[in-house]
């Protein structure tokens, strides 16, 4: 029955969850009529202003944040039309051999399914709704992440921490990106596992303590249940983006590993209490062999029968054995240091726990280069020019500190503080391990985003468990009242900063929620692939260029390309690489003949030529700038005779976007 009680008590979670939907639905709202609204009814010109199209001209294709989001549309406009659900192969990139994709198919399912179900109550097809439906996936997602979160803290904290931790994720910048309309990308799936897996564990560690045996036994099996939710999710992180998956799962069985051979009771506990049943193998094994078991079915679903093979760059089985072998030999080493007896049998499971996880850090390290791509030289320094992969705080130069200090809410502030009450060693075993599980994810995401930038939101979501692994912990304190009410008044704090930092584009009516340096360069791509697509020939034909316009040429123009800039995509980059830095014009002409090229598109923005030599040859390349193809091409002097410059005035926009295009002869 309802309790009106208790519905009374329970109002400042559900109010602050209700604001936290409305804020998030409007502000995806607004991002939508301001940049995507304003993109289909404007067009690039070549004096560079932006003309509104007339009131009966049909609306333009729509612009996203970042090109990732055109290959997901393609990706689902593909299984619309001819079934592929399990998208393995591209054509349209490296051509004319395609490359491979890894990418996971779960979003691509989702907006296909989206634009299947919206046809069937419209009188337009799917592959028409597509565009329509799927940048709604992401906030619906969210909208759904929101309200399962406010339900599950709403089981274990007080109402008012409860609430502010719901809209604290509403209003963290890397999620809010992630998840974001603009954004049609797998990055908030990656998210949702991230934030569940810590969270999950943490309910089901950090749980109420039963005043009986009875309720012992029923709390031991709804704490099964929670480490059950939480190895499924686990295994879903490893199936949507293992990189980022595995730093938590790490992290969590390194926490594991210290506290199974160094955990000391605090002073606290009675003398007779030692663990707690904290390191239960019922428990930690039903966390492992459930995230296992969904990353093998997973990987199983993706690649089986035709595509299996060894790519540790994604989700592969030796990653489920090594979780469920380090889970198993750390509760090995736990149960001999209690027993004080290391026994045969005891080596002989530790040995065969770590087995697959060495075996997995010596291929990382030392296997051929085809099985872990993201490690080869030439990748990496693409790596280096591509913003995600930059440093954060370089990606953040000249941004007022109060902003780069808002781009954690109060967080940094409050993981802090449980780092300190995890350094103290004053907290009961349960609220102390909860905090460990958490700081030993925590750290590595910090220390990697601070060396990439793409690892932010993994920051973010480590921040915010830590916030709830400081509430879960704060009753039993070891404190007086008011630092109690401190983490409290930071996570506030912190919210109504980030609310009024979200929404401060409002403050300027002609462009609001406009992030104009993302907006311009997308919009300008876009229209220079449609002006290209007047040339004779070019639609459908294949493309050498770079990999800035490589995406806008497949999307809007229908060209075949050389380079979407993905690991998958190694080979045409460096065909691209070699034809731009190459010196020797036959070494050039073979690159073309080999692809059967039609069209080179080249950028001539001042530098273009020095990073495609650096690309190449890497650092102090020992060639003369101006003898490579690159720079020719873009200064139009001493061009091979097999190549016929397109006159600018026939392509004005891309003239004055800094674009030479030529016809191979």
């Amino acid at each position: 029955m309802w309790n009106p009680i208790r519905l009374l008590r329970l109002a400042p979670l559900w109010g602050l969850t209700l604001f936290a939907l409305a804020f998030w639905g409007t502000f995806n709202q607004l991002q939508q009529q301001a940049w995507v609204g304003t993109s289909r009814r404007a067009e690039a010109r070549p004096d560079g202003r932006f003309e509104d199209l007339a009131p009966e001209a049909a609306p333009l294709p729509a612009i996203y944040l970042d090109n990732d989001s055109l290959y997901w549309l393609r990706l689902a406009e593909q299984l619309l039309t001819n079934g592929a659900w399990r998208p393995r192969h591209l054509e349209w990139d490296n051509v004319p051999f395609g490359r491979p994709n890894h990418w996971s198919s779960p979003l691509v399912w989702m907006m296909a399914g989206g634009a299947r179900l919206a046809a069937r109550f419209s009188d337009r097809p799917a592959t028409e709704l597509l565009p329509v439906v799927a940048p709604w996936i992401g906030p619906a997602l969210f909208a759904l992440l929101l309200c399962a979160t406010a339900v599950l803290l709403g089981r274990r904290l007080a109402p008012w921490p409860a609430g502010w931790l719901v809209l604290s994720l509403a209003t963290l910048p890397p999620i809010l990106r992630s998840f974001s309309v603009l954004h049609i990308d797998h990055h908030g799936l990656v998210d949702i596992p991230a934030l569940g897996m810590s969270l999950l564990l943490l309910i089901g560690l950090v749980g109420r303590r039963a005043p009986s045996p009875v309720d012992a036994y029923a709390q031991q099996r709804a704490a099964r249940g929670w480490f059950l939710a939480s190895g499924v999710l686990g295994g879903l992180g490893l199936w949507f983006q293992a990189s980022h998956q595995l730093i938590l799962i790490a992290g969590t069985l390194v926490a594991l590993t210290l506290w199974a051979l160094f955990f000391r009771p605090p002073l606290l506990l009675p003398k007779n209490k030692t663990e707690d049943d904290l390191l239960d193998p019922v428990l930690w094994r039903t966390w492992a062999v459930a995230g296992a078991l969904v990353s093998l079915a997973a990987y199983a679903l993706e690649y089986a029968p035709a595509h299996l093979g060894m790519q540790l760059d994604v989700n592969h089985p030796l990653y489920a054995l090594s979780w469920w072998g380090g889970t198993e030999a750390i509760l090995a080493g736990a149960r001999a240091r209690r027993q004080r007896r290391w026994t045969r049998a005891h080596l002989a499971v530790i040995a065969a726990g770590v087995l697959p996880a060495v075996a997995t850090f010596l291929l990382l390290r030392y296997g051929p280069a085809e099985w872990f791509r993201v490690s080869s030289p030439f990748l990496q320094r693409i790596h280096e020019q591509i913003k995600e992969f930059q440093p954060l705080l370089g990606t953040l130069h000249g941004v007022q500190p109060l902003l780069l200090f808002l781009l954690f809410n109060s967080l940094p502030l409050i993981a802090l503080i449980g780092a300190g009450l995890w350094a103290a060693r004053k907290l009961p075993a349960r609220e102390r391990m909860g905090l460990q599980l958490v700081l030993f994810t925590l750290v590595p995401a910090f220390a990697l985003c601070l060396r990439h930038a793409r690892y932010s939101s993994l920051l973010a979501a480590t921040l915010w468990g830590m916030a709830v692994a400081v509430f879960l912990a704060q009753p039993r304190w070891p404190l007086g009242r008011w630092p109690r009410i401190l983490p409290l008044g930071l996570l506030a704090a912190g919210c109504v900063s980030n609310l009024l930092l979200t929404l401060s584009p409002l403050a300027n009516p002609r462009q609001p929620f406009m992030p104009v340096d993302r907006w311009i360069p997308q919009m300008i791509q876009r229209d220079v692939a449609r002006e290209l697509a007047t040339l004779p020939g070019f639609p459908k034909s294949r493309v050498l260029c770079g990999y800035n316009v490589a995406p806008a040429l497949q999307a809007f123009a229908d060209a075949r390309t050389t380079g979407g800039l993905y690991w998958e995509n190694e080979a045409g980059l460096r065909a691209a690489a070699d034809f731009f830095a190459a010196t020797n014009d036959e070494d050039a002409l073979r690159v073309l003949r080999d692809r059967d090229v039609r069209w080179v598109v080249a950028e001539t923005r001042p530098g273009t030529a020095q990073t495609w030599l650096y690309y190449r040859y890497g650092a102090n390349p020992r060639v003369d700038l101006r003898s490579t193809l690159a720079h020719r091409l873009a200064s139009a002097t001493a061009v091979p005779n097999w190549l016929e410059r397109v006159p600018p005035e026939q392509i004005p926009l891309a003239s004055q976007a800094l674009f030479q295009v030529y016809r191979v002869r």
